[in-house]
């Protein structure tokens, strides 16, 4: 339960500032609430509404130019109100009624002024056909005359509910508007890209100005709570306290195999963790069985100021080969995303530094049907990152790293699937760029590397919290500098540069779905010494899994991922291009075929090229459903290639839409 009191300045089209002077938490004098009122706005002369969290491609208004399409009316009455210049006004009160219940409509009443045609109020509900993770949103808001001729929003009040595994999860959120100032005098430059900014002294009132300033009067429940709350915060401060909490979470259960072990020290702000059991053992022609088990340590709150150590410890069985690494993370300003990074040790790494082999689906590829997509080599190590936003929207990232990198080779040709030369079961070797050269892949070398990148938000939107600052994104696409250089010095053998460029957006279609992209040039400007492991790797795909290596959760991953290329075959030295497109549909298609839309299964579509320099493409076009069950996506992907026929194949996707 939180409170807060805010000024909201708004000026036509879009222009948006919110400063919160007073903040109050039940149990968290010093924390700082999350309301936002300028974040959600329930304007229904807009032909679509947008609420977060709920539906990703908005809602009809009941009143929006194309509503008749929509909706159904029936007339229920009508009554006299007085308005808050006490003059007496007929109110009518309307029953919206969806065509199709799956639409994204919402169904209630909406009461509208007779002769002047305001709405006066709204009491509507969405359903789950509308509605994404929650059941129920049910919407009241009511509307005040501030002058004769105008009426905005007096309160507005919304809920929502939740049912999963027999348990309800309810929320509500009351907004109060009052002390309308309209056409006020903005100063010059007064809106800028700073949108909401909480001030530090916000969470220091005291009871006497929340009893003076509050427009709702507290429940006794709500009284009872606080109180209780208050009580209890010093108590839940202490050590004594935190410590019991300690003893009780700190024991031991199954469910640590499969979400790894958790130790904390709250009073001191550290935690210690491991891996998941299901990321420690794993399997590849390299090292043969592998155990990689990974120790952290933090030190300061998550959202804060912090200082991570990681230590990685891996041994393979079948080369018996001891790895270690050790990761030093600093989080040193939230403001600045300031952070540095160092990092070192021994330790195997694939030839695509950027890991598209999930090592679990390398395990089930090779145990299951004999096929090593993984190539890896050897190297001793050591790092140094350092990422800053130099100024709004620019954001730094450099990356100083020497490799001192050692080939490796398959020792050993366990599967549970027989070999058979005739069919092809065979173990290919490590060197991606020869399937059956199973010596070295290449000589020992040694490699320092300078990697600088810029990323660019053009007049980024972005929150100010004391604790640091939000970022919340740009109506223009990012563009993406990189120029990576092999340094010929320190007994270095590389010596390369190259540069690449990208941009890419994610366009809000409204009704229609979203419409992402991304589009990428890429060239080595001197390839004096070019290692293959520092070609331009593109991230293939060979399994029937789709970017499995992205988080649990984020059911939109990165638009750098093909699904039907290899992993190595286009990997250059020369120039490329790179376009990929997405299209989500958020139920804009699916919607109109009758027994689908019961399923609130949504349609997905993509297209996916790589050009390389001497007439070598790739094309790859998809198309599927995902929100299958809230947690699968099923694409179909046809492709062309210039080194082969056309193909088609089946991916699967496990993530939570809307997560």
């Amino acid at each position: 339960m939180s409170e807060s009191e805010a000024i909201l300045h708004r000026k036509k089209p879009d222009n948006i500032k919110e400063v919160m002077i007073s903040s109050k938490i039940a149990g968290n004098s010093q924390g700082y609430s999350w309301n936002r009122a300028g974040g959600q706005e329930f304007n229904f002369y807009k032909n679509l509404i947008l609420i977060k969290g709920l539906s990703e491609r908005g809602f009809v208004s009941p009143i929006a130019g194309n509503a008749l399409l929509f909706y159904q009316y029936e007339y229920i009455g009508i009554k006299e109100e007085k308005d808050a210049f006490g003059n007496t006004i007929l109110v009518n009160k309307i029953k919206v009624i969806p065509r199709r219940k799956n639409d994204p409509v919402f169904n209630g009443y909406i009461y509208i002024a007779e002769d002047t045609w305001r709405i006066t109020a709204v009491d509507l509900n969405l359903e789950d056909n509308q509605i994404e993770i929650f059941d129920k949103f049910t919407l009241e808001q009511n509307y005040i005359a501030v002058t004769d001729s105008i009426w905005l929003p007096l309160t507005v009040k919304f809920y929502v509910h939740l049912s999963i595994f027999g348990f309800g999860i309810s929320g509500a959120n009351i907004i109060n508007y009052s002390n309308y100032q309209l056409n006020p005098d903005f100063p010059p430059k007064f809106f800028n890209n700073e949108i909401f900014k909480i001030e530090k002294s916000a969470n220091q009132r005291d009871t006497t100005y929340w009893m003076n300033n509050r427009p709702v009067v507290l429940t006794a429940d709500e009284i009872s709570y606080y109180r209780s709350k208050q009580e209890t915060e010093l108590k839940k401060q202490s050590k004594a306290y935190l410590d019991s909490l300690d003893r009780a979470e700190n024991k031991t259960s199954w469910q640590d195999l499969f979400d790894g072990f958790w130790y904390y020290k709250r009073y001191t702000q550290e935690t210690f963790s491991t891996n998941a059991l299901f990321d420690m053992v794993n399997f590849n022609t390299v090292e043969g069985l592998n155990l990689d088990f990974r120790f952290r340590y933090r030190k300061g709150r998550a959202y804060d100021r912090n200082i991570r150590w990681v230590n990685s410890f891996r041994y393979g069985f079948s080369n018996e080969r001891f790895n270690f690494k050790s990761s030093l993370f600093w989080t040193m300003n939230r403001q600045k995303h300031q952070s540095i990074t160092i990092e070192g040790g021994r330790f195997i790494t694939q030839v695509n530094n950027a890991e598209p082999i999930y090592p679990i689906i390398n395990t089930f590829y090779s145990l299951a049907f004999r096929e090593n997509y993984m190539k890896l080599y050897g190297q001793y190590f050591g790092s140094f990152r350092y990422k800053q936003e130099l100024s709004n929207g620019i954001y730094f990232n450099g990356l100083l790293t020497y490799e001192d990198r050692q080939p490796l080779v398959n020792t050993t040709n366990f599967s549970f699937r027989d070999e058979d030369v005739e069919d092809g079961d065979i173990y290919t070797s490590n060197d991606p760029t020869d399937p059956l050269n199973f010596d070295l892949p290449f000589q020992r070398h040694q490699a320092l590397m300078l990697d600088l990148e810029f990323k660019f938000y053009i007049k980024q939107k972005y929150i100010s919290r004391p604790n640091g600052k939000v970022p919340m994104g740009s109506k223009y696409p990012k563009f993406t500098l990189n120029y990576k250089k092999g340094l010929p010095v320190f007994g270095s053998d590389i010596d390369y540069d190259f540069a690449f460029a990208n941009i890419g957006d994610n366009v809000d279609l409204g009704l229609y779905g979203k419409f992402s992209y991304a589009a990428g040039v890429g060239k080595f400007l001197n390839t004096n010494e070019v290692e293959f492991i520092d070609h331009k790797h593109f991230n293939g795909n060979q399994t029937i899994f789709i970017n499995f290596t992205e988080p649990f959760g984020q059911n939109r991953a990165p638009l750098d991922r093909f699904q039907l290329l290899d992993y190595y075959t286009f990997s250059t030295t020369e120039g490329f291009f790179e376009g990929h497109i997405e299209y989500h549909g958020n139920g804009f298609i699916t919607n109109k075929i009758p027994l689908l839309r019961r399923t609130k299964f949504q349609a997905v579509g993509g297209i996916n090229m790589l050009l390389l320099q001497g007439n070598r493409e790739h094309y790859e076009f998809s198309v599927g459903l995902e929100n299958i069950l809230k947690a699968f996506r099923v694409d179909f992907v046809t492709g062309y290639n210039s080194d082969e026929d056309f193909k088609g194949a089946i991916r699967l996707r496990l993530g939570l839409n809307g997560l």
